[in-house]
């Protein structure tokens, strides 16, 4: 399945191959829980949902999705969109690399 992993410890962007399961997103992002953050119609990406009190998250850096208001801690996981918060499956990731390329800013601090 392809999905992008936004590596906030290196600041790069990558296609992955993604199984589709739950248990494969938390050890592409490196968490114990995490949270769906709908950026576009059919465009999931998925965070720690503790990123941002979590100090092994802050530490592997932060980025933002240009027109979402937060600064997110640590890696995110694109996705298409999944049916449900319990259930449903992962699909294929509907949009390219330099789509998210534009869309994402690596920071070295939290903008105020």
């Amino acid at each position: 399945m392809k999905a992008f992993l936004i590596n906030t410890d290196k600041n790069t962007i990558e296609q992955v191959e993604f199984d589709g399961t739950l248990d494969h997103a938390y050890k592409l992002l490196d968490v114990s829980i995490i949270e769906r953050v709908t950026v576009s119609e059919g465009v999931d990406l998925w965070v720690d949902e503790e990123g941002l009190f979590t100090p092994k998250t802050i530490a592997k850096g932060w980025f933002q999705w240009s027109g979402f208001p937060q600064q997110l801690a640590g890696r995110g996981l694109i996705t298409g969109e999944r049916e449900g918060e319990e259930g449903g499956e992962f699909a294929d990731a509907p949009v390219d690399i330099a789509h998210i390329r534009n869309h994402v800013v690596f920071l070295t601090d939290p903008i105020d």
